[in-house]
């Protein structure tokens, strides 16, 4: 026993045992470095073909021919040389077209005001702007991100490739801009007398794959997307 102690004591006996152990966690080490090397190599790369979002303002006025150009918005509205006429409904057509190559959630923005020459007035009502919009077709609007000049609102069903999807009908100024006056020593005036009316739309649109996370990265809304029904369509958009 004294000879073993004597044995395993010896500065020689240690460093062969300190060597062993050296080369045992060299061998590991290398025994690592393989697995993962071989593991790696199980990985490849593919190319990755990326398809097109887009979506399109559409514009019916009449029986006129629908256009796709939102710089001439309300252009052709009423014939040539003719004024608006306060309280006619004019058809006023407006519609959303997916020309992208996927399913897409769309958003529309529309804002209204009045000018006066070329500055808006921000002491009159948009409100009598009526553009009749077409909620029951499946959208929704953001009431929280709405306010008396803007509108925004959401198509809860997917729009296909090709499909479109109407969101106005008609436009008309509201009568009630005729009697809104001001009173002056000299006597009254009409308030929306000489002003003009503006309508602008946006049209945007996310991908539905991830939608909630591509409507955050987008538009910066939180949305609960969780009650889709198989189709895609939201049973709410529940903004947060």
């Amino acid at each position: 026993m004294k000879k073993f102690r004597k044995f395993i004591s010896s500065p020689k006996v240690t460093l062969a045992v300190f060597g062993a152990a050296a080369v045992l966690l060299l061998f590991s080490s290398v025994g690592g470095a393989r697995a993962a090397l071989t593991y790696y190599s199980e990985n490849h790369m593919t190319e990755l073909e990326t398809q097109t979002i887009d979506v399109t303002l559409i514009e019916q006025t009449g029986e006129n021919e629908a256009v796709s150009n939102p710089e001439a918005l309300l252009e052709n509205l009423i014939p040539g040389g003719e004024k608006i006429k306060v309280g006619v409904k004019y058809a006023e057509k407006l519609s959303v077209q997916n020309t992208g190559e996927i399913d897409q959630y769309v958003r529309v923005t529309i804002y209204k005001y009045w000018v006066d020459g070329e500055n808006k007035k921000q002491d009159v009502y948009p409100g009598y702007i009526d553009l009749n919009l077409l909620l029951e077709n499946g959208w929704e609007e953001d009431t929280a991100a709405s306010t008396q000049e803007r509108t925004v609102i959401y198509y809860k069903k997917p729009l296909g490739s090709g499909e479109s999807v109407d969101f106005a009908d008609s436009l008309r100024i509201d009568p009630a801009v005729a009697e809104i006056v001001t009173k002056e020593s000299d006597g009254v005036s009409y308030d929306y007398q000489g002003l003009e009316f503006r309508i602008k739309v946006d049209v945007d649109a996310v991908q539905t794959h991830n939608a909630a996370d591509a409507i955050l990265s987008s538009w910066g809304r939180e949305v609960d997307n969780s009650g889709a029904d198989e189709d895609g369509v939201l049973s709410s958009l529940n903004f947060k």
